[in-house]
């Protein structure tokens, strides 16, 4: 299934939805009582449909009540890749964590952060607060 059927299928369910960008959607949850666009819909080039409830739904609820199966919104075959994309966001956010974790723990001792510590917090915090919306392909 493509992005284009999953978007033909939330308009057989009665859902609306707009398009926020090239192969991205924002709707309703088909899954819970929604009064405000909170489903957030990507297109993948590899033919993957990523889902995400930003209420808490599950995907594989918004599925069952768009009656469809995992299968439908993945790649005919198994040869796809992660976004690096999202595998570089997953690794700055351990690497701030752990930036500031480490500070904490030097503050806690009582010692004193070099100008280095001090710009990696500044660095790892403004990260923090730039990211803190945002879905892992959106970095």
């Amino acid at each position: 299934m493509s992005l284009e059927a999953f978007i033909e299928r939330l308009e057989i369910i009665g859902m609306d939805y707009r398009q926020t960008g090239p192969d991205s959607y924002m709707s309703c949850c088909p899954a819970h009582k929604d009064r405000s666009p909170s489903l957030s819909i990507k297109g993948l080039p590899d033919g993957r449909v990523l889902l995400h409830c930003f209420a808490g739904c599950s995907w594989d609820e918004i599925l069952m009540v768009c009656n469809l199966e995992p299968k439908d919104i993945m790649p005919a075959n198994d040869n796809y890749q992660p976004l690096r994309s999202a595998v570089k966001a997953g690794e700055r956010r351990f690497i701030n964590d752990m930036t500031l974790l480490i500070a904490q723990s030097a503050l806690d001792r009582g010692e004193r952060l070099s100008e280095s510590d001090k710009e990696a917090v500044l660095k790892a915090r403004l990260d923090e607060l730039k990211g803190a919306n945002k879905a892992p392909w959106e970095y």
